[in-house]
């Protein structure tokens, strides 16, 4: 399979760095699985761009605002490119290495549209940590190429130009009423995404940490190199 990898990077440059180099990491297991990939990574400043750049992405400058537009962008652009697949990504985010087997069993059973439904909360200064479960994350959601070609002939946009916020369930809105296709995702016992959150992040820790009923504190459990490195340094 060929996957593109559609991913944007704004500020934050060291935890952009942090979570480049796991999305580095995850595409090396996945062509080590037997397929091709390439990213395209919508920046909005030349740092941005030149982080991505040292990771061998491909970047296209888009404002950073309204997000929405800046997601269309590098979503049309990934489609320049031949693909079977497009994988999203966000650059404040780290996957599990068992990410790329499951990944690579949905692309081999041909699931058209798949994603994970849950994430850990990372406090990127304190290391406390929080659950956040129950919906689609657009980190590591794979869609077929047909799905997108058919959004993009009928409505030639993938997310609302105006948004800053709710770009998933805007795309599950528009792929459902387009494809009429829901999401497929795996039963995990815990979550295969880590999203690192800083005091500038568009969603930051602080949001979570007044709602602990519905994100708790829990204990991070799976492997994700580039957080025990990161710790390390």
């Amino acid at each position: 399979m060929i996957i593109g990898v559609h991913t944007t990077a704004h500020r934050r440059y060291a935890i952009s760095k942090i979570a480049f180099a796991a999305l580095r990491r995850t595409l090396t297991e996945l062509e080590a699985l037997g397929h091709q990939t390439y990213v395209v990574c919508g920046v909005s400043h030349p740092k941005s761009a030149s982080i991505a750049k040292s990771f061998g992405f491909e970047t296209v400058m888009t404002p950073n605002s309204p997000v929405g537009r800046k997601f269309d962008v590098v979503m049309h652009k990934v489609l320049e490119r031949e693909c079977d697949y497009v994988m999203e990504y966000c650059s404040d985010n780290v996957l599990d290495t068992d990410y790329s087997n499951l990944a690579h069993e949905a692309m081999s059973a041909g699931v058209p549209y798949w994603g994970l439904t849950s994430f850990y909360i990372l406090n990127h200064r304190t290391k406390q940590c929080r659950l956040f479960k129950g919906s689609l994350s657009n980190v590591g959601r794979l869609t077929r190429r047909y799905l997108l070609d058919k959004i993009k002939r009928r409505k030639n946009f993938f997310y609302e130009h105006r948004l800053q916020r709710g770009l998933d369930a805007s795309f599950n809105k528009i792929m459902w009423e387009v494809n009429k296709t829901r999401a497929d995702y795996p039963e995990l016992e815990r979550p295969y995404i880590v999203d690192i959150k800083n005091e500038v992040s568009m969603n930051p820790y602080a949001n979570f940490s007044q709602k602990n009923s519905l994100f708790p504190i829990v204990s991070l459990s799976g492997n994700f190199p580039e957080l025990q490195q990161n710790e390390n340094e």
